[in-house]
């Protein structure tokens, strides 16, 4: 038994390191396409459009004509009888009974369903709108959080470069160390630098797990690993000492991800956005719908056909198939106040339509504003940062020399590398912030297209 369990064991071990690591290759625009198909706000809003469309259609199912089948039944116990001439005549019977079909059509309300039906027309209006505003939620929440991964990804790669020139550099120093020419004080300053890079990557790649888990979870997928080291789809963590990855992340690059925004923005959110034309059609609707309240009060005209086989035939002891038609007009005369409250609930909820889209279109011009002035401040931050990467980069470059002719310690190179990683992480940094300040700008002007 033991020795089953053991080869078991082997063979699934074997078969994972047959498998090797896991692969994801995902463009944004795939991403985006996942995500919407996946959202469970989307299905939401498609099944409250479905809810809306059947309520149209009993709306307009409720104005066409009527046919029943009516039947009755009744009985008597006294029967009215008279006496002509000898004989006593009875006018009806104990057992009566009526049995037949019935059209009926309302030809007239005052418009009090014409001014529903159209009611509940914007309603469906609005849920389509519903619709599409939750898609373009879901494509921006979809490209913020694959910006992150992106992020990630490259932090990641600035690192192991990081690793690699220090990994190459200690071991010319343990060289020279042999040989004299180096201290051993340089010597540990190194390791102690490689250290420390080495946690700030396996801080990044848990980090890049934690985003990578948001961007699955947004289109649906949870096949993830539970112990997942993710990697970049040319890096290998270990060769530089540090745990193999497990999935590979193969994504769209920063200017990759940044075709699919458009960087060409109006001056203001878009008016015709979804998410405040939805609240612009729950307004009308709201406003036809206090309409057909207040004319429910309008006289009604309803005209009628049927045929029965009715029983008995007047004083006769024989059924009979009686066709009749009829108009029936009815007039509401006193209902306590009923519709005038149904109207003022109807204006009171069409005020409150008034509101909302007024909160919303303002917290639109807010982030309207607010991304428009990050974006600006980030465009210029980025110029600072490149000048400042080349600087840094020239500085780095004198400064190993100067160390290799012997005019400085290491403590210097390790202070000039140290600051060309910490602006190249930042310059990736502010590329995503600008990334995400377009996405949203999109968004608010209803934009998710590729940028031409």
């Amino acid at each position: 038994m033991k020795f089953l369990l053991l080869l078991s064991g082997l063979i699934l071990w074997e078969s994972a390191l047959c498998a090797g690591p896991g692969r994801l290759r995902l463009s944004l625009e795939e991403a985006e396409q996942r995500a919407v198909a996946a959202s469970l706000d989307s299905r939401q809003a498609e099944a409250q459009l479905s809810v809306a469309k059947e309520t149209l259609n009993i709306q307009k199912s409720s104005l066409k004509p009527r046919l029943s089948l009516e039947g009755s039944y009744r009985y008597l116990s006294e029967i009215p009888e008279a006496q002509l001439g000898p004989a006593t005549v009875a006018f009806g019977q104990h057992h009566n009974y009526s049995v037949g079909p019935m059209l009926s059509y309302e030809v007239y309300n005052g418009g009090a369903h014409d001014k529903a039906t159209e009611g509940i027309e914007h309603l469906l209006k609005a849920r389509e709108k519903d619709q599409e505003a939750t898609r373009l939620r879901t494509i921006l929440d979809t490209r913020l959080a694959y910006s992150r991964v992106r992020l990630s990804l490259d932090e990641m790669r600035l690192l192991i470069g990081s690793l690699q020139v220090l990994q190459a550099r200690l071991k010319d120093t343990q060289q020279r160390l042999r040989h004299g020419s180096a201290s051993r004080l340089e010597s540990l300053a190194i390791q102690r630098e490689e250290l420390q890079t080495k946690l700030r990557y396996m801080q990044t790649q848990a980090s890049l797990a934690e985003n990578l888990r948001k961007l699955a979870f947004l289109m649906g997928d949870r096949t993830l690993p539970e112990e997942l080291l993710p990697i970049g789809p040319h890096d290998s963590p270990e060769a530089l000492g540090l745990p193999a990855g497990n999935y590979i992340v193969d994504i769209d690059s920063a200017a990759g991800q940044m075709s699919r925004v458009k960087r060409t923005i109006g001056r203001q959110p878009s008016p015709t956005h979804p998410q405040l034309k939805a609240w612009d059609e729950r307004k009308e609707s709201a406003r036809l719908e206090g309409e057909s309240r207040e004319q429910a009060g309008s006289p009604k005209i309803q005209v009628f056909a049927k045929s029965t086989y009715d029983y008995p035939h007047g004083p006769l002891d024989e059924a009979v198939w009686q066709n009749s038609f009829g108009v029936a007009l009815s007039l509401t005369l006193y209902d306590g106040a009923l519709r005038q409250h149904q109207k003022a609930q109807k204006l009171a909820e069409l005020h409150s339509h008034e509101i909302q889209k007024e909160k919303i279109a303002q917290d639109f011009q807010e982030s309207w504003a607010n991304a428009r002035a990050q974006l600006e401040s980030l465009q210029l931050q980025r110029k600072v940062v490149q000048d400042a990467m080349a600087r840094a980069e020239q500085e780095a470059q004198l400064t190993q020399a100067n160390y290799q002719a012997g005019a400085i310690n290491y403590l210097e190179v390790q202070r000039a590398n140290t600051q060309v990683l910490e602006i190249r992480t930042s310059l990736s940094r502010l590329d995503a912030q600008v990334f995400a300040q377009y996405a949203l700008l999109n968004y608010l002007s209803a934009q998710t297209e590729a940028a031409s």
